[in-house]
């Protein structure tokens, strides 16, 4: 019915309080209860007055005591304790107890008791303290024996000791007495104050030390026949304790997002957030560290954990945990859970579970294991040893001593790194940050992105994707069909072998495809673009005013494509004051955008008629200067089968002969109709019909 532990300390007939004052048994287990209290000053008629001798008042302050003991089995279970002027269900004393520890039948001065109780019964029971013990706070034995003998008269609880008769000081009788429900009894590993506060053994890690607070058994037992008060600490809670202090607790926490801080401790902690664990925290005893000091209940979710100046031990649970090592050399092992861990400064082992975990080392050497799961892995200052396992992960590097180490088939993984990085085996991404300048790849398909230095950007083998952003880059694809964008700057591409994609983007660029079917494009900036080896597609436009690209598309038939015409063109209208922006072949009205020239439109067929703000005014032909760039081919090849990709019809364009870059051979200048606008030049070369190498597209 139970788990053995509770079975051990319940009475064998489960005999705890109902509502209503009366006893209940194990079929009725498990509902609230309100019990009547008070305090006696004399022995009760049923009280044999060999066991209870020369009853007492308790003082104010040891009621107070009492009562903070009564409050404490009202934070675990649904127990309410009412108090009454006289005859409450629970009646409590003080007084001078004596028990028959050696069963002759005669109770001897020297058999003292610190204290007894009786069990639930119709009439009542009875919880008397000896008047030995004077101090009843917490920590105190004499808290102890009010803890212990309530769990007699309020959970029915058996006095567990079963065997162990040190000194001969139980019966045969006794120890027949102490069996629980199913005749359970506790291992000798658990009869102790370890556990419980029904067994008569100390803390066996902490001796001369007394709980101050129920145990982990005798919790689970009161919840057992009363359940659980989850309204006690319902709110986030922070559980700390004095610097270096010797203690020995339980929590019962109902809920929230709760802490365990051990930031003030100097010396090691051990911290478990485990339900129905042990941590070790405190100060030495005897030349030994406390133990197993402190325990979380069962049921309870303790969330986060914060380490203190020692060299810590902490464990998470399966809760979304947040752990701080701090400061010392911490072990620190969290489990299932999206968890977020700090190892702080030290050498840190860190070991996650198989979630997605943020891990950070912070500073000194780390040693960090993710285990399965999306992770991000942050080694710190220091040099770290980062571990990712199945999942895809990120890494942070900064230190060039750093080591990341992933397996084959472990997800898709990258690496951010503050210093000049090559990928290492099964890694796929990289970006640098910071100022760093130099980004390799390996031998997967990897995407690396660069940062607003000169960054120097290689994919080594692959299908790789690289990114270079502000500054003047140098890109080299390498093995493998890559894909380049240079971003802003002046940058240098080479696209190596197979088939590659090459952006310059903005900025001057210098592109060269080298080997296989590659794609230029110049965009932004005089661009040089050099398709090398193979059939390749030179795009030689530009988005800028007097752009001039020079275009070489090597050997191998290549399509070369010219102009961003007729999209969009630059015409500054002298007369007017201002650029305008249109699209090719607009007649008719054309509205002003700005006189900011920034704007512009199209004029290819004047004169237009232009609306400004001043109303309207011809504009003729001759009044129009164009601003757009042109491309130099300087290797156009019929008969390698070199095209020029133009939009709209051929119609719109002229084809004329001119030396016009000086060199003894003429060229062959491609225009727009009706204009001196150029739009490519065909550098030494005549051999060009309108008919045959012009491709267009709609």
């Amino acid at each position: 019915m139970f788990a053995s532990y509770i079975e051990a300390l319940l009475h064998k007939d489960g005999i705890h309080w109902n509502n209503n004052g009366s006893v209940g048994n194990k079929d009725d287990m498990g509902d609230g209860a309100t019990i009547t209290y008070s305090f006696i000053g004399d022995n009760l008629d049923d009280l044999d007055e060999d066991r209870y001798r020369d009853f007492a008042t308790f003082s104010d302050e040891q009621q107070e005591a009492i009562r903070s003991a009564l409050a404490h089995y009202e934070e675990v279970a649904n127990i309410k304790f009412q108090a009454v002027d006289n005859d409450g269900t629970l009646q409590l004393g003080y007084a001078e107890t004596f028990y028959d520890w050696n069963g002759d039948g005669e109770i001897q001065d020297t058999e003292g008791a610190g204290g007894l109780a009786t069990r639930p019964r119709d009439s009542g029971a009875t919880v008397v303290i000896d008047r030995g013990n004077t101090a009843l706070t917490p920590g105190t034995r004499g808290y102890n024996i009010v803890l212990h003998e309530l769990g007699h008269a309020v959970g029915g609880f058996n006095d567990v000791t079963i065997g162990r008769n040190p000194g001969n000081q139980y019966t045969e009788r006794d120890e027949r007495r102490n069996r629980g429900m199913n005749d359970r009894t506790l291992g000798a590993w658990q009869d102790n104050n370890k556990y419980t506060l029904m067994s008569y053994m100390g803390h066996p890690n902490m001796p001369g030390f007394q709980p101050r607070t129920l145990m982990l058994y005798d919790i689970a037992a009161l919840q057992a026949l009363y359940g659980a008060n989850w309204n006690h600490n319902a709110d986030d809670t922070t559980y700390s304790w004095g610097l270096n202090e010797s203690f020995i607790e339980t929590i019962w926490d109902g809920g929230g997002v709760d802490t365990i801080d051990v930031s003030n401790q100097t010396r090691r902690s051990i911290l478990d957030l485990r339900a129905g664990s042990f941590s070790s925290i405190g100060s030495y005893l005897y030349g030994t560290k406390e133990r197993n000091n402190l325990a979380i209940a069962y049921g309870v979710t303790i969330e986060n954990a914060i380490g203190g100046s020692g060299n810590d031990t902490i464990r998470g649970n399966s809760a979304r945990n947040r752990i701080e090592g701090r400061s010392g050399n911490d072990e620190i092992y969290s489990f299932a859970g999206n968890d977020t861990i700090y190892g702080g400064e030290g050498d840190d082992y860190i070991s996650a579970g198989n979630d997605n975990d943020y891990i950070f080392g912070e500073i000194g050497n780390d040693y960090i294991s993710a285990g399965d799961g999306n992770d991000i892995l942050n080694g710190g200052l220091g040099i770290d040893h980062m571990f990712g396992g199945e999942g895809n992960d990120a890494y942070y590097v900064d230190h060039l001593d750093d080591v990341v180490i992933e397996s084959v088939g472990n997800g898709h993984d990258g690496v951010i790194s503050s210093v000049n990085y090559t990928l290492g085996a099964h890694l796929e991404d990289l970006r640098i940050t910071g100022t760093v300048i130099q980004g390799w790849g390996n031998n997967l398909n990897n995407t690396i992105f660069g940062n607003s230095e000169n960054n120097s950007i290689k994919g080594v083998a692959g299908n790789d994707i690289l990114y270079g952003y502000q500054g003047d880059d140098t890109f080299w694809g390498d093995d493998g069909n890559d894909t380049i964008y240079g971003g802003d700057g002046n940058d240098t591409a080479y696209g190596y072998t197979e088939d590659d994609f090459l952006n310059g983007e903005d900025g001057h660029d210098k592109l060269y495809g080298q080997q296989g079917k590659d794609t230029l494009l110049g965009l932004a900036g005089n661009d040089i673009l050099s398709g090398g080896d193979g059939d390749d597609i030179l795009h030689g436009y530009g988005r800028g005013m007097l752009e001039i690209d020079r275009l070489a598309g090597g050997s191998g038939a290549d399509l070369f494509i010219l102009g961003e015409s007729p999209i969009s063109e630059f015409v500054w209208l002298p007369n007017v004051g201002a650029f305008y922006k249109g699209t090719f072949g607009n007649q008719g009205l054309i509205s002003t955008v700005s006189t900011a020239k920034t704007d512009l439109i199209n004029a290819h067929k004047l004169p237009y008629q232009v609306t400004t703000m001043l109303g309207s005014l011809t504009v003729n032909i001759g009044d129009i200067t164009r601003l757009d760039g042109y491309a130099i081919i300087e290797d156009f090849n019929r008969g390698e089968g070199d095209k020029l990709q133009i939009l709209g019809s051929r119609n719109d364009y002229s084809v004329t002969q001119q030396n016009v870059l000086g060199s003894s051979a003429p060229d062959t200048v491609i225009s727009f109709a009706g204009t001196n606008d150029k739009l490519a030049i065909l550098q030494d070369t005549t051999n060009f019909s309108a008919i045959a190498d012009f491709v267009s597209v709609a």
